[in-house]
């Protein structure tokens, strides 16, 4: 008759660490009651006298024994628990070594196949051709940009300095040149003085 293989009471690494630490908790708490057992019987053994005395020194050497094996034993599952832990560190570093790796080589998978679709001379063409629109507009800018009422030879800015100097001029009540007399006066403009003829018929009634 063949026997059944035992399983495992734990299938990761994980889980192991998480009962070999319940192992831990359990032995401690066991150390901490016996350490308490012992202090107790150190208190009774000063009052103590013959042959309970004797009783009670035994029972603090049996308790003391105890608490070595129990902290012998804790000893040895923290050094598992902790062997354990490093080894499914390097388990998931592994593991996530993988996962980048292979995320790396979809990402420059895909990389390729976008660059395939590129073209270094249309780019290039492309450039030229917007440099070359960039350039016909400045072009037709500087065109539309050009003066066609004075004649070659003429400064606008000296043309300014006049035309500020002669208002300076009529400002201070000097006459205006003489080729501004001759220009004809629109049909629609207001004479340039008016005849007080409503404040003279006023103080005439008064």
């Amino acid at each position: 008759m063949r026997r059944s293989t035992p399983q495992s009471t734990f299938t990761t690494l994980s889980d192991a660490v998480h009962i070999v630490d319940g192992r831990v908790t359990a032995l401690d708490q066991k150390i901490a009651a016996l350490d308490k057992e012992i202090l107790d019987i150190k208190a009774q053994m000063q009052r103590a006298r013959g042959g309970t005395l004797t009783m009670l020194k035994q029972k603090g050497v049996r308790a003391l024994r105890q608490k070595k094996i129990y902290e012998g034993q804790r000893d040895q599952l923290q050094t598992q628990s902790f062997s354990m832990d490093q080894a499914n560190f390097v388990a998931q570093q592994a593991a996530d070594n993988i996962a980048t790796v292979n995320a790396m080589r979809e990402g420059s998978r895909a990389m390729k196949g976008q660059l395939k679709a590129l073209n270094i001379d249309s780019i290039e063409n492309l450039q030229y051709e917007i440099q070359d629109m960039f350039d016909f507009s400045a072009e037709v800018q500087d065109v539309l940009s050009r003066s066609y009422c004075l004649p070659d030879g003429v400064d606008e800015a000296e043309i300014e300095a006049e035309l500020n100097a002669l208002e300076t001029d009529m400002e201070q009540g000097e006459a205006a040149p003489a080729y501004l007399d001759a220009l004809p006066l629109p049909s629609n403009a207001l004479p340039t003085t008016r005849q007080p003829v409503r404040q003279a018929t006023y103080q005439q009634q008064f």
